[in-house]
């Protein structure tokens, strides 16, 4: 099952990238799995009976447990949770809520960071993502750091690790954000533990907006989110990248160069457009996976998918909600902030975990929760 995605991966693209300089159009991949939503899922307001198991674990009054909104989640193979917030607060939770240690702190020094734009991990450190450079931290012992200087003109604000010592970066803009060419840009780079650049795939097609562009799955593989088009999602490994799951929605996917072409470059145009797109923050169990989508109007919708069956459930989201920010093997994980009782407009997810902790006697709008969510079979 942990690599069941490789096993369907016959006759997919391989790339090599390893110790080469390498230009993948990864493009026109083909993906391993191709899911069709509107076909293969069901709408749904109420997960109760979806769900096999839920766990909620308080997380410490602890100021160095703080958080505001969690942006992105981590989690190492001892189960020790990472969550960057959106204020660009860093903080490292053991399993069960406590405070586990401090990787780093904002600042000019070589081991602080100015300003956060995506974190990762390898089996051993801790990589953040600070403008121009990435900085790794070891996992055993955050003083100890190296730093990779990042040699690829547009700004990057996405990470991920090679697997060998160096990193995926992923760029929204270009370095010129005057330009709106299709053939002479990319999104994804390649560079070396040591700096060097090794490769650039995906080339730029349409609007990809800075939004979960890659994300931490079981297992600590990540994922690229699909960009243009395509609705690919990207596996990146220390060996290739791998077109995993191709995100259909038929008629109602977003035209290739929506944006540019039909949107006129207005933002909110492309939003709320009759289509689908950005799927986006796949996360994989070894049962399910799941990931968000905008829907036609603006809606955002979380879509859950049985890999046994390849069946599925659909929910809208509210604004306010609550999101699966991450994986491991058996669990989904997500984070339930301080609570607003008067505030009822909250999508199904959110209501089902706040029912059971009413249940359990252990909601409290005082403290927040590390939410482990496991789904039944579909």
């Amino acid at each position: 099952m942990k690599r069941i995605l490789e096993l369907l991966s016959t006759g997919i693209l391989l790339l090599t990238v390893v110790g080469c300089r390498d230009n993948g159009p990864l493009n026109d991949m083909e993906a391993s799995v191709v899911l069709t939503p509107l076909q293969q899922t069901t709408r749904v307001d109420d997960i109760s009976s979806l769900v096999e198991d839920i766990q909620l674990v308080k997380i410490a009054d602890d100021e160095r447990t703080y958080m505001s909104t969690a942006a992105k989640m981590l989690l190492d193979k001892s189960g020790n949770i990472y969550v960057l917030d959106d204020r660009n607060n860093l903080v490292a939770m053991k399993p069960d809520g406590t405070y586990h240690s401090t990787i780093a702190r904002q600042g000019r020094a070589g081991n602080e960071y100015l300003n956060i734009r995506d974190i990762a991990l390898s089996d051993d450190e801790f990589l953040i993502l600070d403008g121009t450079k990435v900085k790794c931290f070891n996992l055993l012992d955050p003083s100890h750091y190296r730093i990779i200087d990042i040699p690829v003109k547009s700004p990057c604000d996405a990470i991920a690790p090679d697997g060998n010592g160096g990193v995926y970066l992923y760029a929204t803009f270009p370095a010129d954000f005057t330009d709106t060419r299709t053939h002479d840009d990319y999104l994804l780079y390649r560079v070396s533990k040591h700096g060097e650049w090794l490769g650039e795939y995906i080339r730029r097609e349409d609007n990809t907006l800075s939004i979960g562009n890659i994300v931490q799955s079981s297992w600590n593989e990540y994922y690229l989110r699909p960009q243009n088009s395509n609705h690919i999602f990207y596996k990146l490994t220390s060996d290739s990248i791998y077109a995993a799951y191709k995100i259909d929605f038929g008629a109602e996917n977003i035209p290739p160069r929506y944006f540019f072409d039909a949107a006129n470059e207005n933002l909110a145009s492309y939003i709320t457009s009759p289509y689908y797109k950005i799927p986006m923050e796949l996360h994989e169990t070894l049962s399910h996976i799941v990931f968000r989508v905008a829907g036609p109007g603006a809606k955002d919708f979380t879509v859950l998918y049985d890999k046994g069956s390849w069946k599925g459930i659909m929910w809208e989201n509210r604004s306010s909600d609550m999101r699966i920010l991450g994986a491991d093997d058996d669990y989904f994980y997500a984070i339930m902030q301080e609570t607003d009782p008067s505030n009822e407009d909250h999508g199904p997810l959110f209501r089902y975990v706040r029912k059971i902790a009413e249940s359990r006697d252990t909601l409290s709008t005082e403290h927040a929760y590390i939410v482990k969510i496991r789904f039944d079979k579909l």
